[in-house]
C-alpha cells in the first residue's frame, strides 16, 4: 500500500542484502570445525570444500557472497538479483575490499552502495523515500538504524498460527516453505522477541512502528494513514481509499493454495491447522501470542 504513494520509491522485491552480505561476516569466519561439519551441506553449497575442512577466511566469505547470489538467482522470486546485477556486485565488492576497514564495515558500505545505485537508476530524487522490505532483516534492525540515522522501520506482526497456515499452503509449490511446525514456531518466537527487544531500546523505539496484520485488514484506511504519517508523508482520503480499493485481496485474480497470495483471512488457522499443530503453538508460543494480543 505504501508503495502506491508517489513520494515512495520501493525496491521491487525483498533484497535480502543484510542476510547475504552482512550476516555471514558475523559468524562464518568464526565457525568451529564441528559446527561446519554439522551444517556441511549448507556450508559446501555456499563456501566450498576447502573452507569446510580448514575454515573460512575473509576471502572465502566474500566469495561466498557471490556463490549465495547465484543460489538466490536460481531460486527466482526474491533476493539480491532483484536489486543489483552479478557483474556490478563483483565490481562493487572489489571496490569496498580496497578500503582499510573491518569486513563488517565493508559489508555495510557495500549494501549502502547497492541501495544508492538502485535508487539513482530507478529515478530517485531528493523528495523520495526509499523503501525496502525483507522480513528477516529484523535480525539486523539495530545495525540498519545505526547505519542510516534518517531511517525508520515498520514491523508487521501476524498471529503465528495464521502464519503457519500460510506457510503450509505455500509449501505445496515452494521448497523454501517446507519447514516443520516446531521450526516455524522457533522462527516466529525469535522475530517476536527481536521486535520486543528493539522497541524497548530507548534509542530506537521512536524510529520503529509495530502494526498488526489484523488491524490492517480491519481498518486499512486508519492504519495506512498512520503509517504514512510515521514516515512524514500524508495523503488525501481519496488517495488512501483508491490505494485500498486497488489492492483489495478480493479483486486479485492470481491467488489461492500454493500462491504468494492465498486468502489473507484472519483466524484461518482454526479451520486449517491440525489439532497437534494448534497444541504446539498454544504451548510453545503462548507467551509471545499473548504479549502481542492474540488469544490462546
Amino acid at each position: 500500500m505504501m508503495k502506491r504513494h508517489p513520494d515512495i520509491l520501493s525496491a521491487r522485491q525483498e533484497s535480502h542484502l543484510y542476510r547475504l552480505i552482512y550476516k555471514p561476516f558475523t559468524f562464518v569466519p568464526q565457525m568451529k570445525r564441528a559446527k561446519r561439519l554439522q551444517k556441511r551441506l549448507w556450508f559446501l553449497k555456499h563456501y566450498g570444500l576447502l573452507p569446510l575442512i580448514f575454515g573460512a577466511s575473509s576471502q572465502d566469505t566474500w566469495r561466498g557472497v557471490l556463490r549465495s547470489y547465484r543460489l538466490y538467482e536460481h531460486g527466482g522470486e526474491v533476493g539480491p538479483h532483484t536489486i543489483v546485477g552479478f557483474e556490478e556486485l563483483k565490481t562493487l565488492i572489489q571496490s569496498v575490499r580496497q578500503q582499510s576497514e573491518p569486513d563488517l564495515d565493508r559489508a555495510k558500505r557495500l549494501i549502502e552502495l547497492i541501495f544508492d545505485r538502485y535508487f539513482q537508476l530507478s529515478g530517485g530524487e531528493s523528495h523520495h523515500i526509499f523503501m525496502e522490505k525483507t522480513p528477516m532483516h529484523i535480525d539486523c534492525l539495530d545495525v540498519i538504524l545505526e547505519q542510516f540515522p534518517e531511517a525508520k522501520a515498520i514491523i508487521v506482526t501476524r498471529d503465528g498460527r495464521d502464519v503457519c497456515a500460510s506457510w503450509q499452503a505455500r509449501a505445496k509449490t515452494q521448497k523454501w516453505a517446507r519447514r516443520s511446525t516446531e521450526d516455524l514456531i522457533r522462527l516466529w518466537n525469535k522475530c517476536a522477541d527481536l521486535s520486543q527487544k528493539f522497541q524497548a531500546d530507548a534509542e530506537l523505539r521512536d524510529r520503529i512502528r509495530l502494526v498488526r496484520y489484523e488491524d490492517l485488514r480491519k481498518q486499512p484506511d486508519i492504519e495506512l494513514e498512520a503509517l504514512l504519517s510515521f514516515v512524514n508523508l500524508s495523503a488525501s482520503s481519496d488517495r488512501i481509499n483508491r490505494i485500498i480499493d486497488q489492492l483489495d485481496i478480493n479483486k486479485i485474480a492470481d491467488k489461492g493454495e500454493g500462491q504468494h497470495i492465498r486468502k489473507g483471512k484472519v483466524g484461518d488457522w482454526r479451520e486449517t491447522l491440525s489439532d497437534s499443530d494448534i497444541h504446539l503453538w498454544q504451548t510453545q508460543a503462548k507467551e509471545s501470542l499473548l504479549r502481542l494480543g492474540y488469544s490462546v
